[in-house]
């Protein structure tokens, strides 16, 4: 139901901080499909540190960028009175990366596979993310009961620590 901006969805999560603790377990639903994005963007084969150090400096790279973003939110959710509400937003964000995850994988291997012209697999990557940042956004600001402007500033922290912490990988893994 979140996934379709439906708030009904949120209503099915944990409020609590145990319910938040399990969510995590969406990080681990979606490590496959983050580490197949992985292997597809390194068309060469492996990255030139080697196919063992690539997948571990990802892996490692996508526990800390999950992790940090969470973390980071605390702060901007109780300077914006939401802080109560931050046990479910964690829930709903960790959960939500699950179709998030799923379509981007679709996006960008299915129209491959299909043979479909190059410009259709970029524009329904492109599609993809798009979805996938409001998506985002829209679980930052009904989770949180928040302005649009904390919740695009969550969206905001986010990219910015993929980018830090996926440059950072680079460097490590050649």
């Amino acid at each position: 139901m979140m996934a379709r901006g439906r708030p009904e969805g949120l209503a099915l999560l944990p409020s609590d901080g145990a319910g938040a603790w399990r969510s995590f377990r969406a990080m681990a639903i979606c490590l496959p499909a983050f580490l197949a994005l992985r292997l597809i963007g390194w068309e060469g084969g492996a990255p030139p540190g080697g196919l063992l150090t690539g997948l571990v400096a990802e892996t490692a790279a996508y526990v800390l960028a999950w992790s940090a973003l969470l973390l980071g939110t605390l702060p901007i959710a109780e300077a914006a009175g939401a802080g109560p509400r931050w046990a479910r937003f964690v829930a709903a964000w960790n959960w939500a990366n699950v179709p998030q995850y799923a379509v981007l994988l679709v996006a960008i291997v299915l129209p491959g596979l299909l043979g479909l012209p190059e410009w259709f697999g970029q524009a329904a990557t492109l599609a993809a993310f798009g979805w996938a940042l409001w998506l985002e956004w829209w679980v930052a600001k009904t989770a949180l009961g928040a302005g649009p402007g904390v919740a695009l500033a969550i969206v905001a922290a986010d990219v910015m620590i993929g980018l830090v912490v996926g440059g950072i990988t680079e460097k490590l893994t050649g």
